[in-house]
């Protein structure tokens, strides 16, 4: 089932050039099902990213493997393949491969951030119903 909240475009870029190098190594690249190709760390003024990407994929003998891999991609001159069977492998190189980089971080909200969001959203609202009240001179 494809997932409803994945960019139009994404990193579909990047997902070619993983597809092309599955199948440069015996890999069904074509017939790859992607769960995930997500930009995890980069670095200034952004040649180097390092792409995270988790994907099924058939082998030659038709069999289907779950690979959990990295991409470091210099867009100057060359990129970097890997992957494994097993997520923590990829966290590990994804580690490694991000040592000196600046890592997207995804945003969590903490109960701190929804309370200074939601004080917040009382003062748009008070300040939205004054001006209403002023405006109709009530």
């Amino acid at each position: 089932m494809k997932n409803r909240t994945r960019p139009l475009i994404g990193n579909r870029v990047t997902e070619k050039d993983i597809r092309d190098h599955l199948s440069s190594v015996g890999f069904s690249g074509d017939a790859a099902t992607f769960q995930e190709v997500e930009l995890h760390a980069i670095s200034r003024p952004g040649w180097l990213q390092l792409f995270r990407f988790e994907c099924d994929i058939r082998d030659q003998d038709g069999a289907r493997t779950h690979l959990f891999g990295a991409v470091l991609d210099d867009e100057r001159n060359h990129s970097d393949f890997w992957w494994s069977l097993e997520k923590t492998d990829q966290l590990e190189k994804l580690d490694e491969w991000s040592t000196g980089l600046i890592p997207r971080g995804r945003t969590h909200r903490t109960p701190v951030h929804w309370l200074l969001l939601s004080v917040f959203g009382v003062f748009v609202l008070l300040a939205a119903i004054g001006w209403i009240l002023r405006q109709f001179g009530l």
